[in-house]
């Protein structure tokens, strides 16, 4: 497969079939897992595809009761050891990691959603794409 463009006008383009107006938000999260569960089982990890509602939930921990802030804490947490393990050793000092993203906390939300989307395409989960 080519390496993704990943601009919001290409994106857009190229996955018209998984709009809002194609899938409600919850079937976008659910193509989202899907997606992920593939491209886990490509890269040799466990092959949830044949088990989504079983095995998967069981290893998710889907029935322990986690609070909003507690999956967004453990989200980050997902990115910071995502990042250190692909080399990036960031600091785990919070006023080093302060410092850091200080040019980004007035950003408007919308925008740094659209960087973290552009961000996740980019990165391509395993290796960065070259744009």
């Amino acid at each position: 497969m080519a390496n993704p463009v990943c601009t919001p006008n290409t994106l857009l383009a190229t996955a018209k079939c998984f709009s809002g107006s194609v899938l409600d938000s919850n079937k976008q999260r659910a193509m989202k897992i899907y997606f992920m569960a593939a491209q886990l089982a490509a890269i040799g990890g466990t092959n949830y595809l044949g088990h989504l509602s079983t095995t998967l939930v069981t290893d998710s921990r889907c029935k322990e009761t986690l609070y909003p802030d507690q999956r967004d804490t453990i989200r980050l947490a997902v990115e910071f050891n995502n990042a250190n393990a692909a080399g990036a050793a960031l600091s785990t000092n919070i006023e080093t990691l302060m410092q850091a993203i200080a040019c980004l906390q007035n950003v408007p939300a919308e925008w740094m959603e659209v960087m973290e989307i552009h961000l996740r395409c980019a990165l391509g989960y395993g290796h960065a794409y070259p744009q």
